[in-house]
């Protein structure tokens, strides 16, 4: 988490996972899943399934994202 991942696939040890859970705070954790939550519940599949729409990005609005977040697109 500290390098920017919030998932790494395909995943990892037990004990790997339980060291990794001890060196973060809960805030980290639920920061990371949030993030990948938002993922899923912006995707085509999820939409699909639960009849939702989702805002779609378009070169305009990846443009303004990352303009805002301090990188020239």
């Amino acid at each position: 988490m500290a390098a920017g991942n919030d998932l790494i696939m395909p995943g990892g040890s037990q004990v790997f996972l339980a060291n990794a859970a001890d060196a973060k705070t809960r805030a980290d954790m639920a920061r990371s899943a949030s993030r990948i939550l938002s993922m899923v519940m912006n995707s085509d599949q999820f939409a699909d399934k639960y009849h939702v729409s989702v805002p779609s990005a378009t070169p305009a609005t990846v443009n303004t994202t990352m303009v805002s977040n301090g990188q020239p697109y």
